[in-house]
Formats: C-alpha cells, structure tokens, sequence
C-alpha cells in the first residue's frame, strides 16, 4: 500500500511539473510571438532627428514643434499603412530611450485588447489601447491608455522604472503621435 501512494506521489508531481512546464512554454511562445509581432511594426516609424517632425507632416493646435528636453529626436507613424492593419489604430506612444514604443487603438470595449495584438491575432500580451469611453482623437480632459506590465520587461513594464528620480530626469517625456498631430 505505501509503495502504490510512494508512486502516485511521484507521478502526480511528474504530471505537475510537465503542466508547469508546458504552460511557462506556452507563455514565452506567446512573448516571442508578440516580440517579432511588434518589431514589425517598427517598419511604419521613422525618427526624425532633427527633432521638428509633427507626425507625418500633420499640424494642429497641439503639434509638438520644436523639441522639448530630453526628446533627441521625433518619431513619425505612416498612420495610413498602419490603419490598413488595424482601423482601430488612434495613436503611437514613444518614450525615447525606453522600450515603450507601441500602437495605441481603441476598440469598442475595454477586454478585446487585453488579449489581442495590433495584428488582432489573439495572445495574451495584447496591446496599448486607449480606454473606450475616451475620446479618440485625445480631445478630451482624460485619456486612459492600458498595457500589460509584461514579465520581460516589454509593453509598460518599464513605467516601474519611473520610482527612480534620477530615472525621470534621464527620461521626463513620452511622445504621442495621432493622425491629427501630436502631444
């Protein structure tokens, strides 16, 4: 009797330990998934060294201008290519020098994206999106934007680093692109 309980034993941790194993698997498939999926987003950014750019050669009432402190350069969204992945795109965010550069969208509700990416493709990493109930073009008092605090360091992760004041100093300004212009 104690040898056939010895044995379950022994198989029942065998069968946690390749659960465990299969799901920790599955979840770096799926940050890798997302990685290369990002990336290639890269290809509808460009910087601007210079520092001028207003998003695409878009203007308005709050187009960035000139550069502000810390910000070495602007990046443009090609937001016409970018809408041909995604209709839902309303924005890009960047932090220079950080690894927060990402398309925003808003969906119809605040769940889609939770486990969507840009590409719609279901995975667990999501996307930036901006909260439903704000307005899209960012006119509006508040603008909730969402993102996972992803585990390697990817998506909003990195906003933990901001407790360091000397963080914050190296790095006081996020850029928001929208088609309208930017923030």
């Amino acid at each position: 009797m104690r040898r056939i309980l010895y044995w379950g034993l022994v198989l029942l941790c065998l069968a946690g330990a390749v659960i465990g194993g299969g799901l920790a698997l599955a979840q770096i498939w799926e940050y890798r998934s997302a990685g290369r999926a990002y990336e290639g987003l890269e290809a509808y950014i460009s910087l601007d060294e210079g520092g001028a750019a207003d998003g695409g050669g878009n203007s308005s009432e709050h187009a960035a201008g000139d550069a502000k402190p810390g910000l070495d350069g602007r990046i443009q969204a090609d937001f016409e290519a970018l809408a041909q992945v995604n209709p839902q795109i309303v924005g890009w965010i960047h932090g220079p020098d950080t690894v927060i550069s990402y398309p925003v969208v808003q969906g119809e509700d605040n769940s889609y994206y939770l486990d969507h990416l840009f590409s719609g493709e279901k995975n667990g990493s999501g996307c930036i999106f901006l909260d439903a109930d704000c307005e899209r073009d960012f006119s509006g008092s508040h603008s909730i934007l969402y993102g996972h605090h992803m585990k390697n360091g990817s998506m909003f992760a990195s906003l933990k680093n901001y407790q360091s004041q000397s963080y914050y100093e190296a790095h006081p300004y996020f850029q928001l692109l929208t088609p309208e212009g930017d923030w």
